[in-house]
C-alpha cells in the first residue's frame, strides 16, 4: 500500500453534539452493507442552526424488516407519504431536506443515537440567520 502525506495541523478533535433536538439538512446518504451483511444507508446530517451549526451528525438507516419503522419515520420527516404497502424508495430525493432529529448519547461511546425524526412543516418558520446559514447541500 502506498504512503500518503496528510496535514493534521488544523484538525480538531471529534466532539459529539450534546443530546437534544436539532434542525438539520440531510447532507449525504451512502448505500452500503453492514458488518452483518444487511443493506443500509450511512446518513450524514448537517446542523442548520444554533451553537452546533455546521457540525455533522451520523446515523445508519438499516434496510431491514425490524428497522422499517425508522425508515418510515425518516421518510415522513422528509415530507413523503408512506403507505402501508411495499414501495420503491428513491433516497436521493431526501438529500437537502430540512428535518428535525433527536440525538441521545450512547453510554461509554463516542457515538450518538438519532432516536427520532420529525417533519418541519414550514421551513420559513425556522430561525436561521441568513448571514450564518450553512451552505445547504443542494
Amino acid at each position: 500500500m502506498a504512503k500518503k502525506t496528510i496535514d493534521f495541523t488544523d484538525v480538531n478533535d471529534y466532539e459529539k453534539v450534546p443530546e437534544g433536538k436539532y434542525v438539520v439538512y440531510v447532507n449525504d446518504m451512502e448505500e452500503t452493507t453492514s458488518k452483518n451483511d444487511n443493506s443500509m444507508y450511512k446518513t450524514k446530517f448537517k446542523v442548520a442552526q444554533g451553537e452546533q451549526q455546521g457540525n455533522t451528525i451520523f446515523d445508519n438507516l438499516m434496510l431491514t424488516k425490524s428497522a422499517a419503522w425508522r425508515i418510515r419515520d425518516f421518510l415522513t420527516a422528509c415530507g413523503f407519504d408512506v403507505p402501508k404497502k411495499k414501495i420503491e424508495v428513491d433516497f436521493e430525493q431526501c438529500l437537502g431536506k430540512m428535518i428535525k432529529i433527536t440525538v441521545e448519547h450512547q453510554e461509554d461511546s463516542d457515538f450518538v443515537n438519532v432516536t427520532d425524526f420529525e417533519e418541519i412543516e414550514d421551513e420559513d418558520s425556522v430561525d436561521i440567520d441568513s448571514d450564518d446559514a450553512l451552505d445547504a447541500p443542494f
